[in-house]
């Protein structure tokens, strides 16, 4: 991982939003406009960064997992609404990011998942 220009503070993650292609696995083109928001409607992303006062831990095959900076990053599901939208990088570079408390964190996903229909 490339050193990031923004390091989270106490118990905040950083997450970064998986971006959307520009066809879907079936084939169909998908236009710029969803492409643009979907940053707002995604809630799968790659934890990326957390604060020293962070408390992420998991259960896994019975054993509890607590997870540290050197297992990062790792794929999560976020709340759709939480946290703070940013983009960070110059040019081609940009990438969306969610500054988030851990809290707004609920899972690790394991494996390939799609990222889920908002009902």
């Amino acid at each position: 991982m490339s050193e990031l220009p923004i390091c989270p503070m106490c118990s905040n993650t950083l997450v970064e939003v998986e971006e959307l292609g520009e066809e879907s696995a079936g084939g169909i083109i998908i236009p710029e406009v969803a492409r643009q928001n979907h940053d707002q409607l995604c809630t799968i992303g790659k934890l990326v960064a957390m604060g020293p006062g962070t408390d992420l831990s998991f259960y896994r095959n019975g054993e509890a997992i607590q997870v540290k900076h050197d297992m990062l990053p790792l794929k999560v599901v976020y709340t759709r609404w939480g946290g703070t939208p940013m983009r960070l990088g110059k040019g081609k570079d940009t990438k969306n990011y969610r500054l988030l408390t851990d809290r707004d964190t609920p899972a690790v996903l394991f494996g390939e998942v799609e990222t889920p229909r908002t009902v």
